[in-house]
């Protein structure tokens, strides 16, 4: 477990760096307290919507796809939450 914890704290420190080389001090600041964490998530629900996607065009039955679209429209508004924490440009690249 501790080597787990010791490899995430890494992970999050490399983070650090590449964000503060894209981003000047003020917009830093601006960063939620847990961003590499949101950040994360960010990516993850990123990854669902496009394989959400993918199964939805894959999908004959239309109560199927409604179900599908439902849920990307959910994980859609999660992503504006998380963006609304970030400065603006955050996720562009």
């Amino acid at each position: 477990m501790k080597h787990y914890v010791n490899k995430l704290e890494t992970k999050k420190r490399n983070f650090l760096k590449t964000i503060s080389n894209r981003f000047n001090e003020k917009q830093m600041s601006k960063l939620p307290k847990n961003f590499p964490e949101y950040s994360i998530m960010y990516k993850s629900i990123s990854k669902q919507i496009q394989q959400l996607n993918l199964e939805k065009n894959g999908t004959a039955k239309e109560e199927e796809r409604q179900k599908i679209e439902s849920k990307i429209q959910t994980y859609h508004k999660e992503l504006d939450k998380i963006r609304e924490m970030f400065p603006e440009g955050f996720f562009d690249t």
